[in-house]
């Protein structure tokens, strides 16, 4: 994966997740589900499972439900990794795959 920042991937998964935006006099923040406004570098799914699990969870839906893009098998490694892997790991195989799914999903 290119070596892409923990905030850049952060905010990558919380775009996925349709985590609503607000400007505040501060910068950008996410509301997140728990109804806290994050900034960027404050969100927490590189060193959360409460956060992070979610996020594999629609993943695992999205491919389960067979959903209508052209999601193949070698692109599933994410869900592969729940016994074995670090979170780190995890975070990391998550936002390779929403770039991946960002780029080849038609609408």
């Amino acid at each position: 994966m290119d070596n892409i920042s923990i905030e850049d991937g952060n905010a990558i998964i919380a775009n996925f997740m349709k985590l609503q935006i607000e400007l505040m006099n501060y910068g950008a923040v996410y509301r997140y589900t728990d109804g806290e406004v994050y900034r960027p570098s404050e969100l927490k799914y590189h060193t959360s499972w409460d956060w992070l699990m979610p996020v594999i969870t629609k993943i695992k839906d999205l491919i389960l439900n067979n959903h209508p893009y052209d999601i193949s098998i070698d692109k599933v490694d994410v869900l592969n990794l729940y016994i074995t892997a670090s979170i780190e790991t995890v975070w990391e195989q998550t936002v390779y795959f929403i770039q991946w799914y960002n780029s080849n999903k038609t609408t």
